[in-house]
């Protein structure tokens, strides 16, 4: 969640979960995902030590659930989370 890639995916206006490395500087990866969180519900974050099969499935139906509510989302993206949730 380094500041360039946060402001490239917010760019794309496409859903996005965000995995923070918890050694990071300051927390910067994880002060950048949540400004940009704060401003877009799309995204989600997980940290990385919550990082589990439960967890991410968890975030995973979050933001599938948005595909109801916001008609501008490409569903490409959703289709790629049927694939992850398969694989999990």
């Amino acid at each position: 969640s380094g500041a360039l890639s946060v402001a490239e995916i917010s760019s794309t206006n496409k859903p996005a979960l965000f995995v923070p490395l918890k050694n990071s500087s300051n927390d910067e990866q994880k002060k950048n995902a949540m400004i940009f969180m704060k401003k877009n519900p799309q995204f989600e974050i997980i940290n990385e030590n919550e990082l589990c099969e439960e967890n991410l499935i968890k975030k995973i139906k979050k933001i599938e659930n948005l595909r109801g509510n916001n008609n501008n989302i490409d569903s490409k993206f959703f289709n790629q989370i049927k694939i992850i949730k398969n694989y999990v």
